[in-house]
């Protein structure tokens, strides 16, 4: 899976879930800003087309993050996914109907 892809989605996430009041007591999403506070704030920027190039080192961040944000939601980070709802499906499921 391509960077910009798992930036669209670290961003789907931040955007939808760090508005919740629950999220901020969920001890793996905390441990996950903390550690991932340069990589968050950069696949944001990137997937809002702040910048158009990725660095070798920009990219080493985002696949860390990327790592990181797999682990905490128990998602296969070599997985394809297209957005949010293909990593967290039983999230979704309901919304769909």
């Amino acid at each position: 899976m391509d960077a910009e892809t798992k930036c669209d989605i670290i961003e789907q996430f931040m955007r939808i879930f760090s508005i919740r009041p629950e999220t901020y007591t969920n001890e793996n999403y905390i441990n996950f800003r903390a550690y991932n506070d340069l990589g968050v704030p950069l696949a944001q920027a990137y997937a809002y087309d702040l910048f158009e190039v990725l660095t070798e080192e920009g990219e080493q961040v985002i696949n860390e993050t990327w790592q990181n944000f797999c682990l905490m939601l128990e998602a296969d980070p070599s997985g394809e996914y297209e957005d949010i709802s293909d990593v967290m499906p039983s999230v979704f499921e309901n919304e769909e109907e």
